[in-house]
């Protein structure tokens, strides 16, 4: 992959996720979205990464009946749970509500963490103090090329809500813009480059932590977004459990690449990894995943794009040695693809460099 070290410009992998009704059925539920929006309009959104996920990542809407909902639905269809590879993928790439699934689906969704992000790159603008341009490492290490960043913040409230940011912006020349509001609006963005890592504090009853670290960036002139995300949602105990995303695809054409990786250091834990390439939004449209788990080894799920979770339900939860017709076309690119494994995984405060999700930078 290419990739922007220092001035040269480039493309990095960004893991890590709002849906929209894209690849699901138009009567589930759906957070607000930017279902249209041109990759001009993306790249100038203050919540550039969330509406760019949108358009690039499957998702499933919901049950159509509110009888077969996320949480009762597995009373209605016999299995339906953890541990079905099926359900495992539907809750991964499920529309995300933040009216109704606040509290109820966590950061193990792909788009509950780019709802809990969407603002990151916003805020990141607003508050970083111009720096020299420097390499910042992310704190934790995806093992890719490192990334030269002009501005940079960290923000340490007394919540532990932590947060490290920082951005870069280049223009069509590959000039890179000085981050000024003034700057910024009469420039022409080309390019976005983001690092991102949190800390969120559940001050309920399961009091737990949940952290993250997000780096991404989008090419408009190729319109290419390469994101990547690792995730560790903390209670402490046997409940602890982690995962990454990794996605790479266009706003335009909706056509992904995707890796994603569940589980734990615990090796009685079932761990869900998945690959996946196809297109992700549009009638006739599909996409192909491979996964494996404890109890299946590289079985196939041709999904369509506008299916959602009463499709899903129905699906063979055992998957297929064989692809489907509808997905051969990407057969041999999947098949190609490595799966992540527990090795690729933040698990642990240890795996973050300082044991922070705060960045390391000279100001």
């Amino acid at each position: 992959m290419k990739r922007l070290v220092n001035t040269v410009r480039a493309l990095m992998v960004f893991m890590v996720m709002v849906g929209m009704v894209g690849c699901g059925s138009s009567s589930g539920t759906t957070a607000s979205g930017t279902d249209g929006s041109t990759p001009s309009e993306i790249m100038n959104s203050d919540t550039m990464f969330y509406d760019a996920v949108q358009q690039v990542a499957p998702s499933f809407s919901k049950a159509a009946s509110a009888s077969v909902s996320l949480s009762t639905s597995k009373a209605v269809v016999e299995g339906w749970e953890s541990g079905n590879p099926v359900y495992e993928i539907f809750y991964l790439l499920q529309d995300f509500d933040p009216d109704t699934d606040q509290g109820v689906i966590d950061t193990s969704n792909l788009y509950k963490t780019m709802w809990e992000g969407r603002g990151m790159m916003a805020n990141a603008i607003s508050g970083c103090e111009p720096i020299e341009e420097q390499i910042i490492y992310s704190p934790f290490d995806y093992g890719k090329e490192v990334v030269a960043y002009n501005c940079a913040v960290n923000d340490e409230p007394e919540s532990g809500y932590d947060r490290g940011s920082a951005v870069k912006m280049l223009d069509s020349d590959g000039t890179i813009i000085e981050m000024t509001d003034e700057s910024i609006r009469e420039s022409d963005v080309a390019e976005k480059h983001g690092l991102f890592g949190f800390v969120w504090v559940d001050s309920g009853e399961s009091a737990h932590q949940e952290y993250g670290v997000i780096q991404g960036g989008y090419n408009e002139i190729i319109d290419e977004l390469e994101m990547d995300i690792a995730v560790w949602v903390d209670y402490d105990g046997d409940r602890d459990y982690c995962y990454r995303n990794e996605l790479v695809g266009s706003i335009e054409s909706h056509e992904f690449t995707f890796r994603s990786v569940k589980g734990s250091l615990a090796e009685d834990t079932t761990m869900l990894s998945i690959v996946g390439q196809g297109v992700s939004r549009g009638e006739g449209n599909h996409f192909l995943l491979k996964a494996s788990t404890e109890s299946i080894e590289g079985k196939y799920y041709c999904i369509s794009a506008t299916d959602g979770e009463d499709e899903l339900m129905l699906m063979d939860a055992e998957g297929s040695d064989t692809v489907d017709e509808d997905c051969t076309e990407f057969a041999d690119a999947v098949d190609a693809l490595e799966p992540m494994t527990r090795d690729d995984l933040l698990c642990d405060e240890s795996q973050l460099s300082g044991g922070s999700v705060l960045l390391d930078f000279v100001e």
